[in-house]
């Protein structure tokens, strides 16, 4: 199984008018209606109860019966009659909590006989329009060809966790749904799919503890831990290269910089031409830091400028990393010769240690062969 994309809910749908909403329940299956409007009534007869219980009335609210083929110029042919005998399209039908007394209201007769005020009707028509508009999104879906998020619920279902992500009532709700492959709405899908994706999450993370135990496991810890050894290491590295260059990582910039404020051009150039030593042993550290013996048994120090500024060049100042092509000789050699103009470095045969440091290198697996060029491998 895959995590899921939440549902984005930062938009909101809008409103349907009458004729698209009827449009949208023509597409819909005779069972696929009832669902929806036995849905609809459950919310709200729900509504009505509790607008009911805040009157302190004595009738309590039990049901809303409506006729959807009411003719309001006879409305006598209606099936549903208010208890002064009235037909109505909209029949309350309510208990009298002193005497049990079952009685029908239609909506002009609630004032009079229950006592239910002018502004407890108002409020109910304001409450069955949001209603409406909240059953909107989902006709919206289903217009959109949205289905029942199934993977996320029966997965849910099977794990018993939707009983406390959802209150018995919405359960219910989503069975019918789930049965008609209706969309619900995006608040409880996103429900659904955030629990989902965190028990998901939670398995995963069990496997990996448990794969962590295993030989392999083990073994990818022990690299873990070398990786981060050497990036520690290079940012440390990189932190004592930044210092030298003082954040400038063009060599010859950094040159005319100088040159441009000093006024004494010895200084500049003395200055220089540490700092490039100062760098080529930046370079030579992060190459054969893990290579002491190499190092030891062919005498190559960092303490030597032109071992430093050959590893130096061959690295091309630290940029070139294991997997990458090693700057060629002749190149290395030509930049030597031009440094060597500038700041009169030690580099008597230079082209014979070159050849060697290549050589050693190479033989002790720190450089290797691939075609016409060396790659890094340190």
């Amino acid at each position: 199984m895959e995590m899921l994309e939440p549902i984005n809910t930062d938009y909101s749908y809008g409103h349907l008018t009458k004729v698209q909403r009827a449009e949208i329940i023509k597409k819909l299956t005779e069972s696929q209606k009832q669902t929806i409007e036995q849905y609809k009534r459950y919310k709200v007869n729900s509504m009505l109860l509790n607008q009911f219980n805040k009157t302190g009335t004595e009738w309590k609210f039990l049901e809303e019966k409506i006729n959807w083929n009411f003719n309001q110029s006879n409305p006598n042919e209606s099936n549903l009659h208010c208890s002064c005998g009235r037909g109505v399209k909209y029949l309350y039908v309510c208990k009298s909590k002193n005497n049990q007394e079952i009685k029908c209201f239609g909506k002009n007769h609630l004032e009079q006989e229950a006592g239910i005020g002018s502004n407890v009707l108002q409020d109910i028509r304001k409450e069955k329009h949001k209603i409406d508009r909240g059953l909107d999104e989902i006709l919206i879906r289903v217009d959109g060809d949205v289905f029942f998020p199934t993977e996320p619920y029966e997965f849910l279902k099977k794990n018993r966790m939707l009983d406390i992500l959802f209150s018995k009532e919405r359960m219910e709700y989503l069975k019918e749904f789930s049965r008609e492959g209706l969309p619900i709405y995006r608040e409880d899908e996103n429900k659904m799919i955030k629990e989902f994706n965190r028990i998901l999450e939670k398995v995963k993370e069990q496997k990996h503890q448990k794969w962590l135990k295993t030989t392999e496991g083990i073994q990818y810890l022990k690299e873990q831990v070398i990786k981060k050894k050497y990036n520690e290491e290079q940012e440390i590295i990189r932190i004592e290269r930044q210092k030298i260059w003082l954040n400038n990582n063009d060599w010859f910039n950094e040159q005319k910089k100088f040159e441009r404020k000093s006024d004494n051009k010895e200084t500049t150039i003395f200055t220089l031409k540490k700092r490039t030593i100062d760098n080529a042993k930046v370079t030579f550290n992060q190459v054969l830091i893990h290579h002491n013996d190499v190092t030891e048994k062919y005498c190559i120090e960092s303490n030597c400028d032109m071992d430093a500024l050959i590893i130096n060049g061959m690295f091309d100042g630290g940029s070139v990393t294991n997997g990458k092509t090693i700057i060629p000789q002749e190149t290395v050699i030509r930049l030597l010769k031009m440094l060597n103009k500038k700041f009169e470095y030690d580099i008597n045969g230079l082209e014979k240690r070159v050849d060697e440091i290549y050589g050693i290198l190479e033989h002790e697996g720190i450089i290797k062969k691939s075609k016409n060029r060396f790659i890094a491998n340190y």
